[in-house]
């Protein structure tokens, strides 16, 4: 019979099983044996003096129910990546022409990547940190810039709540304040609605928004936006303030509204003025568009959005309001932290509302472009890039084969495996790899609103605006190299790392452990009793 063994780098944990008992090892410790754990009860058998010694499992919420599981993966997926972002990103790359990159996406990156995330964190049941660090110490950075991305895409998605805020609170209205341009004292309309589009573009960048003309221009605070800013950043804070213990019954409401809304705006959206038209738009693509590589990246990124992949709230999920739960899911997962999770969360909603200040200047919605380009595209796409290669070629798409059909009790389709091995990393460095060769070719755009005209110019970004956007890029991605480097050479020992998880990706020992749902579920080391080991070596 082939028996393999756990073994832990540096130390053979070897026991006379005739004589240590589990009580003389445990001090506060499970101990489980090669595929079987020891506190089932039953006869230990064929154990040649070989155990695996672990923590109990700390005391990580859980969901309430699979329901509430469900609802929180769907108001995570199904959110502001699908209601704002979808319909903008259809507008602005040629109509109907974004459906075939976005469909292409989702089969070759989209869906694997859903499984990996879901699998790895329900398997390992530990946050986005904990996840990568169980795989190899080295790729503790990829939970690290997980965190950051999800931190800086926390900062303006809030921004669009904000202005759906204050969209609300004038929807009370008895006449709806877009519904027709302002007229002034003498009775005549006012000179730029009438240049405007619409009134509803009107009232847009000049009653919500008052916004600037270019994306330095800042011009102040927007009161009413930064009032909405601060309500906004307080319901985040209640809603996710308790985990999965408050945000899971929140997420009942969360992931049916958008359904809700949805529908009536399709109803509504179909009896306005040029309804047709904006249909014919859709049917009627501009298929040049496709030849550009930012569409394909865009169509890619959308994916993450509308799935909520790559910023680790998925994997806090599988594990624990979705985007701000993977960042404090990640900090107290790494330990440096240890402040009670009311008090983490008030102190990452507080940062965040202050740094969204710059989103409720009157140059805001350039701000919210810029991240959403930068931040949210191309970083993006590099932790999930990073995500695959950890998953497929260190974890091992064999084992992680194994894992799904031990937890749903059928293996994944060759559909996964090949996505996973070669289409998915593949398609993404190539993506990635064109973009920025096109950012390089011609400096990136943004629309500013012109008063004296009341249209969107195209205007290119300052030099200085796209130092700030690759600085947010290099900061997001930097942690996965940096983490690399310190650990390779040693200058920042993996000791926050449990030994046991160490072992994961480094050793074909774990094949039973594996199967050991008990001594998998929280693969940690007891320092008592590794101190009692290196004790009984001697």
């Amino acid at each position: 019979m082939n028996r393999e063994f756990l073994d832990v780098p540096g130390k053979k944990a070897a026991f006379d099983a005739n004589t240590q008992s589990e009580e003389e090892i445990r001090l506060g410790s499970r101990v489980s044996f090669a595929n079987q754990a020891a506190s089932s009860g039953s006869q230990v058998e064929d154990l040649e003096g070989s155990l695996y010694v672990e923590e109990p499992p700390e005391n990580r919420e859980e969901w309430d129910n699979k329901t509430q599981f469900y609802m929180g993966v769907i108001s995570y997926a199904v959110g502001l990546g699908n209601v704002w972002r979808f319909p903008y990103l259809c507008q602005k790359n040629g109509g109907g022409a974004f459906l075939i990159p976005y469909v292409v996406m989702m089969a070759v990156g989209g869906l694997p990547l859903f499984l990996i995330e879901l699998g790895i964190g329900q398997r390992l049941r530990t946050g986005p940190i904990g996840v990568w660090n169980a795989i190899h110490p080295y790729l503790g950075g990829v939970g690290v810039s997980a965190a950051i991305v999800s931190y800086l895409v926390a900062l303006y998605y809030n921004v669009i709540i904000t202005w759906c805020l204050y969209y609300l609170g004038q929807s009370f209205s008895l006449e709806l304040p877009w519904a027709h341009c302002p007229t002034n004292e003498n009775g005549t309309i006012e000179e730029e609605c009438a240049l405007s589009s619409s009134p509803t573009m009107f009232f847009w960048n000049r009653k919500a928004l008052d916004t600037s003309e270019s994306i330095g221009n800042l011009e102040g605070l927007n009161p009413r936006i930064t009032i909405s800013l601060l309500c906004a950043w307080t319901l985040v804070y209640f809603c996710v303030m308790k985990g999965i213990k408050s945000s899971g019954k929140v997420m009942y409401a969360t992931a049916t509204f958008p359904y809700l809304v949805t529908t009536i705006f399709l109803i509504r959206s179909l009896t306005l003025d040029g309804a047709m038209e904006g249909l014919w738009y859709m049917i009627n693509p501009d298929l040049e568009m496709l030849y550009s590589p930012d569409v394909w990246l865009e169509a890619a990124t959308q994916i993450f959005y509308s799935m909520g992949l790559g910023f680790g709230g998925l994997i806090a999920f599988g594990s624990m309001f979705g985007t701000l739960e993977g960042v404090i899911t990640s900090l107290n997962d790494s330990r440096l932290i240890t402040v009670k999770k009311p008090i983490l969360t008030a102190v990452l909603c507080a940062s965040a509302c202050a740094i969204g200040l710059l989103f409720s200047t009157k140059a805001g919605q350039y701000w919210v472009a810029l991240f959403d380009h930068f931040a949210g595209s191309y970083a993006l796409m590099c932790v999930a890039f990073c995500e695959v290669i950890a998953v497929v070629y260190i974890y091992g798409f064999r084992r992680f084969s194994r894992d799904i059909e031990y937890m749903t009790g059928s293996p994944p389709s060759n559909y996964y495996i090949y996505t996973w091995r070669f289409i998915s990393p593949l398609v993404m460095f190539i993506l990635f790899s064109t973009s920025i060769i096109q950012c390089f070719s011609h400096l990136p755009r943004y629309f500013a609103y012109e008063k004296a005209t009341a249209k969107q110019i195209e205007t290119e970004y300052p030099i200085w605006a796209l130092f700030i956007a690759f600085g947010m890029v290099v900061m997001a991605i930097a942690p996965v190299p940096l983490v690399w480097f310190l650990r390779k050479f040693k200058i920042w020992k993996a000791d926050d790392v449990p030994v046991a998880q160490k072992c994961l990706g480094a050793t074909a020992s774990t094949t039973y452990m594996l199967k050991s749902e008990p001594s998998f579920n929280r693969m940690t080391e007891s320092a008592v009793s590794m101190n009692e080991i290196e004790g009984q070596q001697r």
